[in-house]
Formats: structure tokens, sequence, C-alpha cells
């Protein structure tokens, strides 16, 4: 576990700061945090590198390592050179490339000194206070040795830098958990980590021990049970399938797994490609409902480049896993249940799964723990690259001599904001990604930036500062259902100023649920509602098959005195309009929300122009 690092000085609190490194199966992430917070390191300008390695080595030449994305490159015509997944090695002590046996520990150090060179680099040759990487829960303190050793070796050219700690990949997810859902002080989740290579999932117990001197109790993350996890059902897996599935419906069967294995460098630098589009299609789908392929060609079996068509049924279909299928989805979902399950009894509640790893961004996994856990999973944040800043933040942490980050445990917000949600039944839950509007989006036309749209103010909101003047509340409710065409017709009421942030609302409800349309004079009803809600999941508002970022949207569930409800919110930027949807906290909202139309920001600009 993490220690306090020893430091020769007393440095400026400012200038003392941590390094955290999740090396994973098939990407390797770092974050770095300081007295300004933390943030995720970029390498070459991302946020993730590879962990892949290659061996250059020649006669009369020293051997050079090449790691990430360059050593992918390379590798397509130098195979016999090159390992994608290091991690999966530190079991067997040592890699075979080019013939001959490399310590596993050299080459893991490799990936990490590209790491920690880059951080010297960026942080001005200062040594970290904490130098920490991350491992999962399940693994044996033999492999957690090699991966200390190979973060130690990283580190020896630089002066000063301390032994290297380490930390449970799952405790480190839970503390970044912390950051973007509202927990209980104490409580129990299971840490769903879908990664590239492999699937794990442990338990871990939250627990805040009453306030220390300083008034603020810091919570203690502990893994309890028995971590485990599966290979061959990570994103690899599920992008090799995908390849194999393209070139088989392109009328090649067979065809991948043999350019895979070929000898021909050309035919193994097109297997590559292939999977290159594999892996961006199988993200794409989690956006989208099919995407056209181009497949290369590759004579003679494909003597054209040919386009093939590929589903989110299609795809879904090859990794969801369970009996008489390769491991998958559910098979994913049975480790978390396994998990939960084996805990020790007697502890605290249950609150959730939390998902962490690329592939948990794939919408089957969420709709399988619905309905196999019974509650929605937490989500919040960047999946790929939780551990690394939840490590960086716990080691921040419990540095003394830099006070800790102000938790957002449960977010402030304004107490007329509580009592106009009591009054219109806006309460929280999990958010599911809006489809794209199923009328015909209207023609490009040119948006106001938002820096315009401050100066100007919405349209509505200077023609009608509040609901009561002359025939304000008939425009707001017309131009309540032109900006959001799916708003109920029937049902509907014009609200004046229910509390500080909003002019004024319209609330049109049904037998079960209520839809709402809030117009803000400042704040955010988004960061409102998060306040609220026991586990907020936030997110970017964007709609599908759209790389425009159309605002901010939250879900969550609140316990009310009547029960807990279930309700989903979109905000847009550039306009002061939030829109919510609200109902009971079953199945039937779940899908009220999945199926939610909006219109992009040149559709609305339109909408308001127009009235």
């Amino acid at each position: 576990m993490i220690g306090n690092a020893s430091s020769p000085a007393s440095p400026e609190v400012d200038e003392r700061w941590v390094l955290a490194v999740d090396f994973g199966t098939t990407n390797t992430v770092a974050a770095i945090g300081d007295d300004t917070g933390v943030r995720t390191m970029t390498i070459d300008g991302k946020t993730i590198m590879l962990s892949a390695v290659l061996l250059d080595a020649g006669p009369g030449r020293p051997d050079r390592w090449i790691v990430g994305e360059r050593a992918v490159n390379m590798a397509r015509r130098r195979t016999e050179w090159f390992d994608q997944t290091p991690k999966k090695r530190i079991p067997d002590g040592s890699l075979f490339l080019g013939g001959r046996n490399v310590p596993v520990v050299e080459v893991v150090a490799e990936v990490l000194r590209v790491v920690v060179d880059e951080a010297a680099k960026q942080q001005g040759s200062r040594p970290p206070e904490t130098f920490v990487v991350t491992h999962p829960a399940s693994w044996p303190q033999a492999r957690i040795a090699v991966l200390e050793e190979a973060a130690r070796t990283a580190a020896s050219t630089h002066d000063g830098w301390p032994a290297p700690d380490t930390l449970p990949e799952p405790v480190a997810a839970a503390e970044r958990m912390l950051e973007v859902a509202a927990v209980p002080t104490a409580a129990r989740i299971v840490v769903l980590d879908l990664g590239g290579g492999t699937v794990d999932a442990a338990t871990v117990d939250i627990a805040t021990p009453e306030p220390v001197d300083d008034g603020r109790p810091e919570p203690e993350l502990t893994v309890v049970g028995y971590p485990t996890g599966i290979e061959d059902a990570g994103g690899e897996d599920f992008d090799y399938r995908l390849a194999v599935a393209m070139v088989e419906r392109a009328g090649a069967p067979d065809l991948y797994p043999q350019l895979v294995g070929s000898d021909d460098p050309e035919e193994r630098e097109r297997a590559f490609e292939i999977l290159s589009l594999a892996k961006n299609v199988k993200e794409e789908l989690s956006r989208k409902t099919d995407i056209p392929v181009p497949l290369p060609k590759v004579p003679p079996h494909l003597p054209e480049t040919k386009s093939v068509q590929v589903t989110r049924t299609q795809l879904e279909e090859l990794i969801k896993g369970g009996p008489g299928n390769p491991p998958g989805l559910a098979n994913a979902v049975d480790l978390a249940k396994a998990a939960r399950r084996d805990a020790p009894s007697g502890g605290p509640a249950f609150a959730g799964v939390y998902l962490v790893g690329g592939s948990s961004r794939i919408p089957m996994l969420t709709r399988l723990i619905q309905e196999q856990i019974g509650r929605p999973p937490i989500m919040g944040g960047d999946p790929s690259t939780t551990v690394a800043d939840g490590a960086a933040r716990h080691a921040l942490r419990l540095l003394p001599s830099v006070p800790s980050r102000p938790r957002t445990r449960w977010r402030g917000i304004l107490a007329g904001v509580v009592a106009a949600l009591l009054v219109v039944g806006v309460v929280a839950a999990t958010l599911i990604p809006p489809r794209p509007p199923t009328s015909p989006q209207p023609s490009p036309t040119p948006v106001p930036t938002p820096s315009r749209i401050a100066d100007s103010g919405d349209p509505m909101l200077t023609t009608c500062p509040t609901a009561g003047e002359g025939d304000c509340s008939a425009k707001i409710l017309a131009v309540a259902h032109a900006a959001w065409p799916m708003l109920p017709t029937a049902g509907c009421t014009v609200h004046d100023s229910l509390f500080g942030i909003d002019a004024y609302s319209v609330e049109c409800r049904t037998s079960e649920t209520t839809h709402l349309v809030f117009w803000r004079r400042s704040g955010s009803v988004v960061s409102s509602l998060a306040g609220q809600m026991m586990m907020p999941t936030t997110a970017d508002f964007v709609l599908p098959g759209s790389s425009e970022r159309l605002g901010s949207q939250v879900g969550g569930t609140r316990p009310t005195s009547t029960g807990s409800r279930y309700t989903c919110a979109w905000e847009y930027e550039a306009y002061p309009m939030t829109m919510v949807i609200d109902g009971p906290n079953d199945n039937a909202t779940v899908a009220l929300c999945s199926t939610a139309t909006f219109l992009d920001t040149a559709g609305l600009h339109s909408a308001l122009e127009a009235r």
C-alpha cells in the first residue's frame, strides 16, 4: 500500500507532486497530482499510451527498446521482436523476442521508463513525493514484486526519486469514484474493470471514520472478499472477434487468422489494418446502431476494396458471452455478482457496480447490469483513466503536508432548488445517452457562440422576462415544444420562477412521468440535480453520431418521502435551456430516457428563431 515518502527538505506545498501509473495489459496511463489537483499526464500529446514493446536489435549496434504506438507500427513487419501485452508475461518471468529470452522485469521497466522520463521532464526534473504503480487486487506478492522492481529500475536514472509504492487497482478506482459520485459515508461497491486484455472484479468497502482534528474525515478504502478476473474477455479480444466476422461477411471465411499468422509482411500489415478498423467500429457502435466498414483489398482473397455493414446487434452477438459462447459481457457481470456474493457478510450497504476500463462504455454492459444486479451501474469520468487518476488522488490525499482537495461527496445546492425539485417531482436516476432525433434535422445555420449568447441572451428570455407578462405563457409553451419535439402535448403547465436560477419552466405530466423544460437565468440545473443524487452519473451531452458537445447531462437515484424516483437531465451550453424526464424508478423510465431525442445546436437555434 502507499506510504508517505520521505523528503530531504521541506519544500513549498505548491512544489510537491505525486506520480501514479496504471500499467495495463493493453494501455498504460499516468496521472500527476499536486496542490492544484490531479490531471492525466500526456505522452506525445495523448493521455493513453499503448503498453506494447518492440526490441530493435541488430548486428554491431546496441539493443534499443521501442514502446507504444511506434512499437505497433514497426511490428507490422517484425512480429518476432514484438509483444503487445507484456503485463500478461509477468507470471512467465521472461519474453521470447527475436530468438532469445528477455527478463520480463526489464521489459516492464522500459514501458515505465517512458512514463517516468516524461513526468520528470514535465516537472522540471524535481522528484515526486510519491511514486505509485497500480496492480490487480488478485495478484500474488511475487507478481507485485516484479512490478515494484521494474518501477524502481525505471526511476533509477533520476536523482532523488522515492522507492515505488503499490496500490490495488480497485482501491484507486474507488478513490476516483468518490470524486464523481456521491455515496454514503459507509458503502460497499463492486469495481468491474473491463480492460483491453482482461476483466477484473473486486469488492471495496468504503468507511469514513469520525472526523480528525482538522474536521475532515478521510475515507478508508479496503478490498474485501475474493478479487477475481478472466482473460479473453477484454477489448482486444472483442476487436479480434469483430475483425474475423467482418472479413467473413466480406466473403472470405477464415482469412483473418491466416493473415495474422502469415510469413508475408504485406499480409500481416493488412491484418493490422483490419484489426484497427475493428477497434474503431466497436467504439463507434457505442454511439451508433450500424456502420459501413471499407475493408482493404487482400489479393487474391479480396481482390477489391469491399464495404460491409456492421450493426450493434451483430457486435453484441459476438461479445455477449455466457454458456456456449466465448467469454464476454455476461461473464463480466457474473464476475461482479460473484465478487459481491463472496464479500464478508455484515458489511456496509451495497451501493452498486462501478464500471472502469475502455470497454465499459459498451451499452449492452449497462443493460446487463441493470437486469442482473437490479440497479444501473455507477459511471463517471473517463473510464480509461479512472485508475491512474484515482491512484494519484489517493497518494496526494496521504501527503501530510499537502492539504487534501475538498471532496465533492455531497454538492452544495440552493435551498430554493430543493424546494422546486420537490414541487415538480424532479428527482434522480441513471442516465442513458439519447439516440439521434427521429425527425429530420434542420439545415445547418450559423450558430451563435456561447459568448454571443451570454451577451445577447436567449430570445425567449429577452421577449418574456417572466411567464406572467402578456401572452408569454402561451409563447413559452410553444417554444418549449419547438425546442424539444418529444415534449408531451397534453397536461402541460407553465410555472413562473420557482427558484433563483430559473426564469420559468414548462411541466408536462402523464400518468407516470413528468417532462420539464427549464429556462435558466444563471447557474446549472444539472449541477443542482447532481447534488441531490445518491450516485450521479455525469457526462457530456453529445448526440450519437455527432462530435458536437451540446452541454452536460446527469442522472442518478434520490430517495423521496414516497420512494426513489428516476430522472435524466440534459443541459444545453449555448442556450439557457435544460430538459428533464422524471418517472418511477423502474425499467419503463429507463427505456424512456434511452429513447429521448433532442435537436442539435443548429436545430435548436432555428426552432428558437422561428418563434
